[in-house]
């Protein structure tokens, strides 16, 4: 009979705790503000298009030093690391490399010397500038061995700054 007493007696008691328990959190949660999470606006990843984008870029930008027409104006794509493919067709390629500064016009087409020409006037039309100044930018003129294999693995400069 003791230990019923006892039992009942521990079971009274671990209810009142559980009451007391209980109120405590009630009476916590009363005298305490929710908190209210910010909301989050979710904002677009994607690029504007492309006339919103090219809207307000100026007339002229510099390249290596030398002022140049804005080439972006007229990119034929705009990477979002500000590279750009300025000009892309079957013969050539002009690409500007904006961390590197630097201009990659890729001969795609035979003969080398003669498409190279054509992608060098190009290259001055679009930037607007003359010879001696495109002399002064930092330009690779490259091809690829299953177009040109006598002119492969090799950089070239501009033809009239040789």
């Amino acid at each position: 009979m003791e230990t019923r007493k006892l039992i009942v007696f521990g079971l009274i008691i671990f209810f009142l705790f559980i009451i007391v328990y209980l109120a405590y959190l009630i009476f916590i949660s009363k005298n305490q503000e929710i908190p209210v999470k910010p909301q989050v606006t979710p904002i677009s990843t994607f690029l504007p298009s492309p006339t919103i984008f090219r809207a307000n870029l100026p007339e002229k930008i510099t390249a290596s030093g030398i002022s140049v027409d804005n080439f972006y104006r007229n990119a034929q794509e705009i990477m979002p690391n500000s590279d750009a493919i300025i000009k892309d067709n079957p013969d050539f390629h002009i690409v500007y490399y904006a961390r590197g500064d630097y201009f990659l016009i890729s001969v795609d087409n035979s003969p080398f010397e003669e498409v190279r020409k054509k992608a060098e006037n190009e290259f001055l039309r679009i930037l607007n500038i003359k010879e001696d100044d495109a002399c002064k930018l930092k330009i690779r003129i490259i091809t690829q061995y299953r177009v040109n294999p006598d002119f492969a693995d090799n950089d070239y400069p501009l033809s009239f700054c040789q």
